[in-house]
């Protein structure tokens, strides 16, 4: 059997490349299904996903000693050679540094003891 393959589709799959998206696949017996992932979340303050572009998005508080403020968040594949930015929501609202990016696992910090600690935030990885 042959697909044709519309000008419409081929606009929207380069669309969703170029704003960071993946494509899951789940089998589900002779039959796949397809999902398409963007790669952006908002996390609660208690590092609970509120909303993203992908449910397999997670988000977790990180206890790091000394600090506070930071957290780990998981994308369902490797963003290491991402541009991956990130900033919190609110009156305090900026850029919330990223310190370390491990293929699927971006570690940020929100604050420091000195300032709000732990905030909502918004991240974003573009490949």
């Amino acid at each position: 059997m042959r697909r044709s393959v519309t000008a419409a589709a081929l606009v929207a799959a380069t669309t969703v490349g170029m704003i960071g998206g993946a494509t899951l696949f789940a089998s589900g017996g002779a039959s796949a299904t397809k999902t398409t992932c963007h790669l952006w979340a908002v996390v609660n303050a208690n590092g609970t996903v509120s909303h993203s572009g992908c449910p397999a998005i997670t988000a977790t508080q990180v206890d790091n000693p000394g600090t506070v403020g930071d957290y780990s968040v998981t994308f369902p594949k490797d963003v290491a050679n991402c541009a991956v930015q990130a900033a919190t929501v609110g009156v305090d609202g900026g850029l919330a540094p990223v310190l370390s990016v491990t293929n699927g696992t971006v570690e940020l910090e929100t604050g420091t003891e000195e300032t709000a600690g732990w905030s909502n935030f918004s991240i974003v990885a573009t490949c």
